[in-house]
């Protein structure tokens, strides 16, 4: 017997959601991968695994997820979408579709508004001048220096979007899991662990790396913590490369294209 897991924002997200929605979070769910970070299951596979025929229920669905911040869905030209579960931030630029749009338009209400009261404002107003004709002074915050890293892996995770730039590679949409990979390396940064130019030729190396199971599911960040010690060995020149994968995936991404290409 089979079994599929259902993430905290899925369960908080439930009781707000639409039942076609709870059935194609239950099949999306039942295709992700063991440490469910992404699967990328046909919308006719989805479709009957949700208990539905018409595949336009299960998109509207997916758009519903979506929107609520639930899923992510990453489209991949020539491809079925990649998903991936979300961090609860509602996305606002629609995943395009490729079915007509619904036939029934919604009704018009005709209720007449009711006309809104306006209050007066009787807030001082701070640019007025005092009895000596002189404008008051505004208080100013002392700011505390602080390293050239935004909260949340904010350089880190603009890094990674310049490699996919150099790369010709379209961007990655912001999950959780790998926006949490990039706050990670940024606190490894300001504690000194890592060099940020060798992070950025990690970077690199990682999004040109031919792994099979990595081109499928798209590169996505959260793995790289697993692989980093390799290509740091490899590019501090350390260790003996004899693993002519690893030595494409470099010479690859010092000339910024993606291996396989001619």
């Amino acid at each position: 017997m089979s079994y599929a897991f259902l993430p905290e924002i899925v369960m908080e997200s439930w009781a707000s959601l639409s039942p076609a929605a709870c059935k194609v979070a239950g099949a999306v769910a039942y295709y992700m991968n063991n440490d469910a970070t992404g699967c990328f299951p046909g919308i006719e596979t989805v479709t009957k695994r949700a208990g539905y025929k018409n595949e336009r229920t299960t998109q509207r669905a997916i758009e519903e997820l979506r929107e609520k911040g639930v899923l992510d869905v990453r489209r991949r030209p020539g491809r079925s979408n990649l998903y991936s579960w979300g961090g609860g931030v509602p996305q606002t630029t629609p995943v395009p579709q490729t079915t007509p749009p619904d036939d029934h338009p919604r009704k018009i209400s005709t209720k007449t508004p009711v006309p809104q009261t306006t209050h007066k404002d009787t807030r001082k107003d701070t640019n007025t001048p005092s009895g000596d004709g002189a404008l008051p002074k505004k208080k100013t915050k002392k700011t505390s220096k602080k390293p050239n890293l935004r909260p949340n892996g904010g350089d880190v995770w603009q890094w990674w979007l310049d490699a996919h730039d150099q790369a010709s590679i379209d961007r990655p949409v912001s999950a959780w899991a790998d926006t949490k990979a990039a706050k990670d390396l940024s606190q490894k940064i300001r504690a000194g662990e890592l060099p940020e130019p060798e992070l950025k030729d990690c970077l690199a190396a990682y999004l040109a790396d031919p792994d099979k199971w990595l081109s499928n599911c798209g590169h996505p960040l959260r793995h790289l913590s697993g692989r980093i010690n390799g290509y740091l060995r490899r590019i501090r020149g350390s260790e003996t490369v004899s693993d002519e994968t690893y030595q494409a995936a470099l010479d690859a991404a010092e000339d910024h294209q993606p291996v396989g290409d001619s």
